[in-house]
C-alpha cells in the first residue's frame, strides 16, 4: 500500500502520539544539557548592545506579519550567532520528508541548521515561527515536531535533534530522542529573556560544531 501523504500542517498531538508513536516527556538529560551549557555561554558586550537595539526594534513593531518577523529580528539573531561554517550552514524552506510508519510526511521548516553545501545533508536542529498567537494554517509545535521527526528519519543515528517554535514574542526549544520530545519553559524576547535565548543559541552552535 502506497504511504499516505501529510503535511506538517496537518500533523495533531494526537496523530503525533498514536499514529507515530512519538510522546512528550517532562523531563530531558538533552534539554538539561543544553540548558546547563548555555549557562556558561558569555556574551560581548558589542553583542548585548546589538541584541538590546534588535529587541527594540521588535518592540516598535509588534504588528509585522510572520516574513517581517523572521527578515528583520529573528533572521539577525540567528546571523549574530553565526551558524556558517565549511560544510554546515543554515538553510531556508527547505523540503524534508521521510516515510514514518507508513506515512510520508511533507514540509519545508523556517529555517533549519544542516551539513551540506547547497541543499541540506544532515540536518541538527529546526525552526518553525508564527507571529500571532494563533493562526489558522496549523499549529506551529506540531509543525516543528513532524519537521524534527523527519530529520531523525533522515539522519538514521542516535543523536538527538534540536528545535525552536516562535509564537509572537515567545519562544520554546525542543529536543527529540529517540521517540521522545521534551519542551523548555517559554523565553520572552521582549525581556531579559532575550540574552537567555542568544545564549541558547550559542550553546547550540557549540553542540553542532562539536558533534
Amino acid at each position: 500500500m502506497e504511504p499516505k501523504k501529510l503535511t506538517f500542517k496537518e500533523l495533531t498531538d494526537n496523530f503525533i502520539r498514536f499514529q507515530l508513536g512519538f510522546i512528550k516527556a517532562k523531563e530531558s538529560t538533552v534539554l538539561s544539557n543544553w540548558s546547563e551549557l548555555s549557562n556558561k555561554q558569555v556574551i560581548i558586550n558589542e553583542d548585548i548592545s546589538v541584541l538590546k537595539r534588535y529587541q527594540k526594534i521588535l518592540l516598535n513593531n509588534d504588528k509585522w506579519n510572520e516574513f517581517e518577523l523572521s527578515e528583520w529580528f529573528i533572521g539577525p539573531i540567528m546571523s549574530l550567532v553565526d551558524f556558517c561554517g565549511d560544510e554546515i550552514k543554515l538553510f531556508a524552506y527547505r523540503e524534508l520528508t521521510a516515510i514514518i510508519n507508513n506515512y510520508e510526511l511533507i514540509g519545508k521548516p523556517d529555517a533549519m541548521i544542516a551539513s551540506g553545501i547547497d541543499f541540506p545533508i544532515i540536518p541538527y536542529f529546526c525552526f518553525h515561527e508564527y507571529k500571532r498567537q494563533t493562526d489558522p494554517n496549523g499549529d506551529p509545535r506540531t509543525q516543528l515536531l513532524g519537521a524534527m521527526i523527519v530529520a531523525q528519519a533522515l539522519n538514521n543515528d542516535e543523536k538527538p535533534i534540536y528545535g525552536v517554535y516562535i509564537i509572537g514574542y515567545s519562544w520554546t526549544f525542543v529536543v527529540l530522542k529517540d521517540n521522545k520530545w521534551c519542551e523548555s519553559n517559554s523565553y520572552s524576547a521582549k525581556d531579559n529573556d532575550i540574552f537567555d535565548i542568544y545564549k541558547m543559541l550559542l550553546a547550540l552552535k557549540e553542540i553542532i560544531f562539536n558533534q
